[in-house]
């Protein structure tokens, strides 16, 4: 089910290029223009203890910006990790989902441009863990 998710994640934002610099950490949408982020994040590491651990994590993350004004916008994240953790004695997979909520303003003073960014995230533990009776 996690490859489906993944899969239907890429070919949902998989869509023609716009000829804007989206890639400058100042670029911030005009007013009624949405900016959508989506990362997809997978890492594994092994620590040499006795008993050997290792340790998997897998997130998705998604940020969308949209432009109030020229010079703020709205900012949303979501975001699923889940974490895979196994020794000899123990096998865990906590899972947590995220969701967050700011702005971001946009600024130019004597040809210094400056932006200032506030957001409130709230990480909670969620179970996605399907019940058998």
């Amino acid at each position: 089910m996690f490859k489906t998710f993944l899969l239907s994640c890429v070919i949902l934002t998989s869509f023609s290029a716009v000829a804007k610099e989206i890639t400058s950490p100042f670029y911030l949408p005009k007013t009624g223009h949405i900016l959508t982020q989506t990362s997809v994040n997978y890492d594994k590491s092994k620590i040499k203890t006795k008993p050997t651990a290792r340790s998997y994590h897998r997130g998705v993350n998604e940020q969308i910006t949209t432009g109030l004004t020229n010079n703020i916008a709205l900012l949303l994240t979501g975001d699923l990790n889940w974490v895979r953790q196994k020794q000899t004695t123990t096998d865990s997979l906590p899972r947590t989902a995220g969701y967050g909520a700011g702005l971001k303003v946009q600024g130019e003073a004597g040809g210094i441009l400056t932006q200032l960014s506030t957001l409130y995230h709230q990480q909670t533990e969620a179970d996605f863990t399907p019940r058998r009776e």
